[in-house]
């Protein structure tokens, strides 16, 4: 660790003596922190940075027809972003009835449930999960937890995917049935928009596009209720290209 701190510290002040860096200059920065976190983690045999939480406690009886976790109830690598410290090729999953991100002890013995506060962001199956946080401006909209990231550009979509456990009896036996909801937002100059209906999509995005926007969506037969994810990704992105800005995802 002191290893790291070092490589990491003299990484900073050059960038800081150096003053102004060009683009070029910024990449080789974020390269060379990159590589001092390989060598961090090469050096160490089991990366215990990682290895802080309690305990994972499975479900104790069988959920009829859905589990508990995002796309796959089996363990898929991917990257955290623990306590500021990137971990790559980690085998994880994540429990969105618990809002819990799991992973194998350094043994594979028990589970590990990470604690949530540590965890910045984090990646599986393709998808990025950020860990966004309550504040003033927006209370009443967002609620402290993990969003999907669907897309990053002028404005980021995120998608927020509940699944409620519910405990039914059917035929004089007690049986769990999982229930997913799924919410859609906007974040636009760091405030949160919740998009419940195509219109109000269209009355976030500027007035000028929206005769262009609104072609679009026929053109391509996008259909907001029955489709709610891919006809806002492709509206968003579709936005972008009017701006003249890409996905910074």
């Amino acid at each position: 660790m002191n290893c790291l701190l070092f490589v990491l510290t003299s990484c900073y002040f050059s960038s800081k003596a150096i003053g102004q860096i060009t683009e070029k200059d910024s990449i080789i920065f974020q390269a060379s922190i990159k590589n001092a976190l390989t060598v961090y983690h090469n050096f160490m045999p089991n990366p215990s940075g990682l290895y802080n939480g309690s305990q994972y406690i499975s479900y104790a009886h069988l959920i009829k027809d859905n589990h508990p976790y995002f796309q796959s109830d089996s363990m898929n690598k991917g990257t955290i972003t623990y306590d500021s410290v990137l971990f790559e090729n980690v085998l994880l999953l994540y429990d969105i009835v618990k809002e819990q991100v799991v992973i194998n002890d350094p043994y594979k013995i028990y589970k590990i449930c990470l604690i949530n506060e540590k965890v910045n962001e984090f990646s599986v199956l393709g998808r990025t999960f950020i860990r966004l946080i309550r504040d003033s401006l927006n209370r009443n909209i967002l609620s402290t937890g993990f969003y999907d990231r669907l897309y990053q550009g002028s404005i980021t979509l995120y998608e927020k995917e509940i699944k409620k456990l519910q405990e039914v009896i059917v035929s004089q036996e007690l049986q769990r049935i999982i229930y997913p909801i799924n919410n859609f937002y906007l974040e636009i100059g760091g405030k949160f928009y919740s998009i419940n209906r195509k219109k109000t999509l269209l009355n976030l995005l500027q007035k000028n596009r929206r005769k262009e926007i609104q072609q679009f969506i026929r053109k391509n037969k996008l259909n907001y209720r029955r489709d709610k994810e891919n006809t806002l990704l492709k509206v968003v992105k579709y936005y972008d290209e009017l701006q003249g800005v890409g996905n910074k995802k």
